[in-house]
């Protein structure tokens, strides 16, 4: 008795089991087959299933086919099953060729999310009677709610219709992205259009100040002649002016070189240290200047004749402190050295239109000049930062001084000719920029223009930079490989742009990219029109953009890296 028993038991286990997998297969095709959604009392009339039971195979099914390419989905007491959300508009177009919606289908739509919640007979008399159709579709896809109301119904948006147009966190991400670029960009522009007969102009001098040049040198036995001659034969009294070469521990020929200058012209000297970097270099100098002002001058840089007496006239405003020049490639052998030309012609020009809004936050350090008293009052350059010119700038800005950029003082300048060494000119400014803003980000959002345009753009742009190069990365390891496979499909013919999915979306980020690109080809043939680069084509924009501007994310994610690790060096000579 106790084993028939058993066998009892068994068998009836083994029949209510069939029994439950044969009401899931029941409830699941009634699911797939209706195509909408349907009641639990639809179902149940359909399926001949315990309202009881059906709920926990309802739930069994959602648990089922979570994660798939098929989802079922509830809605109060509705349920359907249908494609995953985030294909449904690809399915469709394979299904049809067409877009989700016809054109009528669309107005009618577009006019319910105008006036809702809305009445259906006012719908009707706008549209006619084909909205009956299109208010069934719609009813039926869950993207409007129908209810009954004396002998009409009022219509008004689901939930559903509100997630077509809702972004993921990585479509917010780009939005924020190019929302800035553009932003920013328009600024730009607005500031050139503004003050574009103003690009050349300087201020007359009432006065020939008594100039300090400082030249730190180290290793610069190749350009400290043609640097300090150029410096010599500018356009200023030479009663008014001295020039102190700083040899920072040279070990090639430098310091005999130096001493060569001093015998040759009577208004230079030198100052020899044992190496210690550029920063120290300075202010060791600024201990024996003699100038009222001091003008910072890199050993394998040369001033245009010109150029003192275009900057000079600035400080005859007692708010400026520091006014800086523009800076031209003397060396362009090579494509990197074409590309360089471009881009120090647009930083030049971009740092004008900044000096229109008191935002100079660099004077280079090729050709810059300063107050001394100021200078020596801010406890002189900082030697810490391995970008001095950027934290004098930031330090003298943080005081309520101006600085000022004189575009028509030309300085030339060697730029690194190979790719190596332009690496790591550029690890070294990305470090120094790092190290400015984390000492002056506390300032962020206070009086003036440092701190409420200064600060929050420069740590915008290495924020964006980071987040651009990041989300590159995520696509290419994301998508790149599918996108490579698929050009050999491209090439047989395959029509994939019938296929592509023009959501909501895609289609937002799409105009804002276009927008966003044509400005920036926009804004840079301005910018080279405004320079001695001159006209440049779309196809040379392009490529400089694409190609050149890329290589700036190396350095910066070299730079953080070491800035982690604390590796703070001179990574240049």
């Amino acid at each position: 008795m106790d084993e028939l028993a058993g066998v009892t038991r068994e068998s009836i286990a083994e029949i209510d089991n069939a029994r439950e997998k044969e009401n899931l297969r029941r409830v699941e095709a009634a699911l797939f087959v209706s195509g909408k959604f349907m009641t639990l009392k639809e179902l149940v009339a359909l399926t001949d299933v315990n309202p009881l039971i059906l709920r926990d195979i309802l739930r069994t099914l959602e648990e089922k086919y979570r994660g798939s390419g098929i989802e079922v989905v509830r809605r109060e007491d509705l349920w359907k099953m249908d494609v995953h959300s985030d294909f449904v508009h690809f399915v469709n177009r394979l299904a049809t060729g067409e877009s989700e919606f016809t054109k009528a289908e669309q107005e009618t739509l577009a006019i319910i999310a105008h006036k809702q919640p809305m009445k259906q007979s006012i719908l009707v008399k706008i549209r006619g009677n084909k909205a009956y159709d299109h208010i069934a579709k719609f009813v039926s896809m869950g993207l409007i709610i129908k209810k009954k109301v004396g002998h009409s119904a009022d219509i008004s948006l689901s939930e559903s219709f509100y997630n077509i147009f809702r972004m993921n966190f990585f479509t917010w991400v780009y939005v924020v992205l190019f929302f800035f670029g553009i932003f920013f960009l328009m600024i730009f522009m607005f500031l050139h259009y503004r003050n574009r007969y103003r690009l050349f102009a300087s201020p007359a001098f009432t006065k020939h100040y008594s100039v300090s040049f400082l030249v730190p040198a180290y290793n610069e036995q190749d350009s400290l002649v043609e640097t300090v001659e150029a410096i010599v034969n500018l356009n200023y009294p030479k009663d008014r002016r001295e020039i102190i070469i700083i040899n920072d521990g040279s070990r090639d020929n430098t310091k005999n070189i130096a001493l060569g200058l001093v015998k040759k012209y009577s208004n230079v000297c030198l100052l020899n240290k044992l190496n210690s970097g550029k920063a120290n270099s300075l202010n060791e100098a600024l201990k024996i200047a003699k100038g009222e002002l001091i003008a910072v001058v890199d050993a394998d840089s040369y001033p245009r004749k010109d150029s003192l007496l275009k900057m000079i006239g600035h400080f005859d405003d007692s708010s400026v402190g520091a006014v800086t020049s523009r800076v031209l490639v003397k060396n362009k052998p090579n494509w990197l050295g074409k590309f360089q030309v471009m881009d120090y012609s647009i930083i030049a020009w971009t740092r004008k239109l900044l000096d229109f809004v008191d935002s100079v936050y660099v004077t280079n350090g090729p050709l810059s000049m300063y107050r001394k008293d100021l200078v020596i009052k801010l406890g002189g350059f900082d030697p810490k930062n391995l970008t001095e010119d950027i934290e004098i700038t930031w330090h003298i800005l943080s005081k309520g001084y101006r600085t000022r950029m004189s575009y028509d003082a030309i300085v030339y300048t060697t730029v690194p000719e190979d790719l190596k060494t332009w690496i790591k000119q550029r690890v070294r400014w990305n470090l120094g920029g790092l190290q400015t803003v984390q000492k002056y980000w506390k300032a962020m959002f206070r009086e003036g223009a440092f701190g409420h345009f200064v600060i929050p753009y420069v740590t915008a742009s290495f924020i964006f930079a980071i987040i651009g190069f990041l989300l590159f990365s995520r696509y290419i390891w994301i998508k790149g490989s599918y996108n490579l496979f698929s050009w050999y499909y491209s090439l047989q013919g395959y029509p994939f742009w019938r296929y592509f999915d023009y959501t909501f979306s895609f289609t937002l980020l799409l105009f804002l990219g276009i927008c966003f690109f044509a400005l920036a080809i926009w804004y840079y043939k301005t910018g080279f029109m405004s320079s001695e680069t001159g006209n440049k084509s779309v196809i040379k924009i392009v490529g400089y953009s694409f190609f050149y501007r890329s290589l700036y994310v190396i350095p910066l994610i070299i730079a953080l890296y070491k800035l982690a690790r604390g590796d703070i060096r001179w990574y240049t000579k």
